[in-house]
């Protein structure tokens, strides 16, 4: 969650961590992430209208998992 409050910061500046429903949003897909990450080794995280309007299209970012 962090890493992705972080990214948003750096690329739209924007602050979405007091936003309660951005945050339900990107909390959902932070947690189908890291599921899909239990079989795959690199995810796509999309999230769409995350923060009040402000990002109406899809922003993608791709994490993938740690080496072991």
């Amino acid at each position: 969650m962090e890493y992705f409050i972080k990214l948003i910061k750096k690329k739209h500046r924007k602050d979405i961590s007091k936003d309660h429903r951005a945050l339900g949003k990107l909390r959902r897909e932070a947690e189908r992430a890291k599921r899909a990450l239990r079989s795959q080794h690199q995810v796509c995280v999309e999230t769409e209208s995350l923060f009040d309007g402000f990002l109406r299209a899809i922003d993608q970012s791709s994490i993938r998992r740690a080496e072991q």
